[in-house]
């Protein structure tokens, strides 16, 4: 058991991609300072996306296979310990509880933390005000930013490979394994399928690129790939019933994953919450044969850098290369701080 702990609830609300992130550094912290951590508790989002916070935390396994993680953990980090919650901690009636601590906050000997992150365990030592031991541990609360880790000071295969700690749960595959194989058997076109995020939802309307500029987006590719079906996820309703008409007067075929699962199979997602049904979005887009989505839409965001990770030839740019494009500005802080996740 290690002298520290780090404990991350992740309390900063938001989707698949925002949660993704939050976990993986907080892992990726913990590796650094040679921590024990605790496996991470989701705040649970409201059905109304205006209102995000509603206080409710679940356990890691509402977005995640947790025993994987842990079994991931356990055979590459031998020598850390993963705690259900921080009552675990041996010593934990003898335990410092710190205050929060944002690590890019803390100041490396040449600059800020969060660019010089090979330092973080000595900064870490300074910050505490005490000296933590094996009896009398430090429980540390980390208080993440989105995408904060420079994964730019990872190797390919560091960087390629650590959102493989998160596989979705198993539920989440077997029905995005059934919607696959629906489309294979219903496809007249070998399977081929565009994948379209559409993101217009009401909390981001008036914000973020409109839904005119993504659907001419999205048509104008399937139409010059000859794409007949669509197969899109979005949260809004009433849009993606607009679109579905739109793309019928060009004989293109729009199916969401309702319409492509069987009857036992769609009881199951209608019990799932909002957000556990964008993960089975998530892995049906992830095998799409080209996809598409808007900046910044994390979701989207996430979808083509794991994307793109199976492309060969480095010389296609991103945010467009020839197996995604994200329509829209260009962000920078996912190109440095975003982890490929497969799901």
């Amino acid at each position: 058991m290690s002298k520290y702990t780090t404990y991350q609830p992740c309390k900063r609300p938001g989707g698949i991609g925002n949660i993704m992130s939050l976990v993986l550094n907080c892992v990726r912290y913990a590796i650094a300072a040679g921590a024990s951590i605790t496996l991470p508790l989701i705040e649970k989002r409201g059905q109304d996306l205006t209102a995000l916070k509603n206080g409710v935390q679940e356990p890691m396994s509402y977005f995640f296979d947790d025993a994987f993680f842990r079994g991931v953990m356990a055979l590459n980090c031998p020598q850390m310990t993963v705690l259900e919650d921080i009552s675990q901690i041996r010593e934990f009636g003898n335990a410092h509880v710190t205050d929060s601590l944002r690590p890019s906050e803390l100041h490396a000997d040449n600059g800020r933390l969060d660019m010089h992150t090979s330092e973080f365990q000595h900064a870490l030592s300074g910050w505490l005000n005490f000296e933590p031991s094996l009896h009398h541990p430090a429980i540390i609360r980390l208080s993440l930013g989105l995408f904060e880790w420079p994964i730019s000071e990872e190797s390919v295969e560091f960087y390629a490979t650590f959102g493989k700690l998160l596989r979705f749960r198993e539920d989440v595959h077997q029905l995005a394994n059934d919607i696959l194989r629906t489309i294979q058997r219903q496809s007249s076109d070998n399977g081929r399928f565009l994948g379209a995020h559409l993101r217009t939802e009401a909390d981001i309307k008036g914000l973020w690129i409109d839904y005119n500029d993504q659907r001419d987006a999205y048509f104008a590719k399937a139409l010059s790939m000859t794409f007949k079906t669509i197969y899109l996820a979005s949260g809004d309703l009433i849009d993606s019933a607009r679109l579905k008409t739109e793309a019928a007067k060009r004989n293109i075929k729009v199916l969401t994953k309702r319409d492509l699962l069987s009857r036992a199979n769609l009881r199951k997602l209608t019990s799932m919450t909002w957000d556990q049904q964008g993960l089975v979005d998530y892995l049906v887009l992830k095998n799409s044969t080209f996809f598409m989505g808007s900046s910044p839409s994390s979701f989207a965001f996430a979808l083509a850098y794991s994307r793109h990770l199976n492309i060969a030839d480095e010389s296609y740019p991103f945010p467009e290369d020839s197996l995604s494009k994200i329509i829209g500005e260009d962000v920078n802080f996912f190109r440095d701080g975003m982890w490929p996740v497969q799901g």
